[in-house]
């Protein structure tokens, strides 16, 4: 199975996995990999074995906290013991979905040339500061280019949540500079953005949907 693995992404291999067993519900082994080697150009004609697969099982939970499990009786088929989380949890749905689209693109190379994708800003490389900087509760200073005034300014903000509409990301921040409600920055226009030593308090009664 070493051979299978060169050069391929595991993330892939999981995903499809996942995505596999949750559009069938229940299927057995046997026909998972009848489908592995069918339909995907990841697999390279070569089947799964089984210890592999009992591996990617451990790794789905570790990663995704999705649980495999089997019938243990019958044809053996294995099942999403918690597919509620998929469907009901919205950021555990969002990345579901997410990787399941990035992985049908990269397990089709053979029609790459077929498959058309919209253009999504580049402002998602500013992603990981602001959660971290959520994370910790931290203040950010961002240069911030506004499309209405076409000018660009540079002041301190508290990141309250992120959003992603209409395939762009938005950080909703309470600005340091001025007094009310939280503002909407979209990410693609930020120019700098750097995380400060300076801590806020989330308002207790804030909330990220409402908000």
């Amino acid at each position: 199975m070493a051979n299978n693995d060169k050069g391929q992404s595991l993330i892939s291999k999981y995903v499809w996995v996942i995505d596999t067993i949750y559009r069938r519900h229940k299927i057995s082994f046997k026909e998972l990999n009848e489908r592995w080697i069918r339909d995907t150009d990841i697999s390279r004609g070569l089947d799964i074995p089984k210890r592999t697969f009992d591996n990617w099982r451990c790794a789905i939970w570790d990663l995704f906290q999705i649980n495999i499990a089997n019938e243990k009786r019958g044809e053996y088929r294995y099942y999403i013991e918690n597919e509620d989380d998929i469907n009901d949890g919205e950021l555990r749905s969002w990345l579901y979905n997410t990787l399941c689209v990035s992985n049908a693109v990269a397990s089709s190379q053979s029609v790459k040339d077929r498959i058309l994708l919209e253009y999504v800003p580049s402002g998602q490389q500013y992603l990981q500061t602001i959660i971290e900087a959520m994370k910790e509760n931290r203040v950010l200073n961002m240069t911030y280019h506004s499309f209405w005034k076409d000018e660009e300014n540079n002041y301190d903000v508290q990141p309250y949540c992120v959003k992603l509409f209409h395939q762009r990301w938005y950080m909703v921040a309470q600005g340091t500079y001025h007094v009310g409600e939280p503002r909407i920055y979209a990410l693609d226009r930020i120019q700098e953005l750097t995380v400060k030593d300076e801590t806020f308090e989330m308002p207790k009664d804030w909330d990220a949907k409402a908000g």
